[in-house]
């Protein structure tokens, strides 16, 4: 927990702690084989099995954060802490709303002030410092051109998920859905020679 809490205030709730440079404090020594074989760590992370290994001139390392899922939504122990972190952020932040007359003009300016949280956490993530639109997996369009906020995030607010019937029992509801970015587990380095005429 203290590794996860570490790597979030250095790099965001979207990182996990498996880098080289988030050593686990404290820890003085492993009882129990270590995998220093990278084929048989990512077997051991695909059957949802995480490790910890001493290296030299690092100390001691997490080396996965994958959950025993079968799901890709929960597959990755990040994107579970990002659920668990959007979600307490939205609802901490909506406490002032509670108890305020029920109305789709309400539920809009709830749904807008989720929004402003997404879009802060797509300009600089977590921590201040995080690279635009990483916090929820960037990625490419068909076409080449980058994915656009909307396309990570969205937040259902509406008469739709808030009927008449709902406002009246005195309920609002706010469905937020987001994307998050897998860690690099595998990188791939192909090296070929360029011939030249």
């Amino acid at each position: 927990m203290g590794l996860w809490c570490q790597s979030i205030g250095a790099k965001g709730v979207h990182y996990i702690p498996c880098t080289k440079d988030m050593a686990i404090q404290g820890l003085v020594g492993l009882v129990g084989p270590q995998f220093p074989v990278p084929q048989d760590r990512t077997d051991i992370a695909n059957a949802g099995c995480n490790c910890v290994e001493y290296l030299t001139g690092f100390g001691y390392i997490f080396r996965n954060a994958f959950t025993p899922s079968t799901a890709t939504e929960f597959q990755f122990g990040n994107g579970v802490l990002m659920r668990n972190f959007i979600k307490v952020s939205i609802v901490t932040s909506l406490q002032t709303s509670e108890n305020t007359p029920n109305s789709l003009f309400r539920i809009a300016l709830d749904r807008q002030a989720v929004l402003n949280f997404l879009y802060q956490l797509w300009n600089v993530g977590s921590s201040g410092n995080v690279p635009t639109g990483e916090t929820f997996g960037q990625i490419f369009n068909p076409d080449g051109s980058v994915m656009q906020p909307t396309q990570h995030f969205e937040v259902r607010a509406d008469s739709v998920n808030n009927p008449q019937s709902s406002l009246n029992s005195g309920n609002r509801n706010l469905d937020v859905y987001f994307t998050y970015p897998t860690p690099a587990g595998s990188i791939k380095i192909g090296v070929g020679i360029l011939l030249r005429n």
